[in-house]
């Protein structure tokens, strides 16, 4: 798959569902990071209480905003999501937009929501604030259904991008991962 297929290729937007699991995931990633450093700074005595603010603000009001801009959050990750230009769905979005986007899906809450399912591209409220799309990654995506559509884990999927290919495998004994390098292709569907 070439560059200009990339960019033509028409995006495929992700489920409600979708994006309220990668909201949740945030959400406990949130707390274990508040939970981490609240353990980190009770082992010093003297702990000023605006150190315990500012890390409390730095981690609700950056930790989103920065990942968004930077590539996705760990939830965005994990389910294959990407936060993309409505114009450009190959471009991010720049910090700025980011933050805007995240104050308005703060105070809305569930309420931004609300037209993820009136509009083809299944953007959100705080998406129309900022021009930006919610995208599936594919090849996470494709991997991620393809492992969770076969009961018979030990299948092996090629993924490939432009550059690399990568070999998964999952032991059914040891759980354990695999994964080998080899030379460029396109993706295809798992094999036994």
């Amino acid at each position: 798959m070439n560059q200009s297929n990339l960019s033509t290729a028409q995006p495929n937007y992700p489920l409600l569902g979708d994006r309220v699991q990668s909201t949740f995931i945030d959400g406990i990633f949130i707390i274990v990071l508040m939970f981490a450093f609240s353990t980190i700074l009770d082992k010093y005595e003297n702990a000023p209480d605006s150190v315990r603010i500012a890390m409390f603000i730095a981690i609700w009001l950056v930790y989103d905003p920065l990942c968004t801009s930077l590539g996705c959050t760990l939830g965005n990750y994990i389910k294959g999501l990407r936060v993309r230009q409505f114009t450009d769905n190959t471009k991010r979005i720049n910090f700025f937009q980011a933050i805007i986007r995240y104050i308005i899906k703060f105070f809305l809450g569930w309420i931004s929501f609300l037209t993820i399912n009136s509009n083809r591209e299944k953007r959100a409220i705080h998406d129309f604030a900022v021009g930006s799309v919610v995208v599936r990654n594919e090849t996470v995506a494709q991997l991620s259904t393809c492992f969770n559509n076969n009961l018979n884990w030990q299948r092996m999927a090629k993924i490939g991008s432009q550059r690399n290919l990568y070999l998964f495998c999952i032991s059914p004994v040891s759980g354990q991962c695999f994964f080998r390098y080899s030379s460029p292709c396109n993706f295809s569907y798992p094999f036994r």
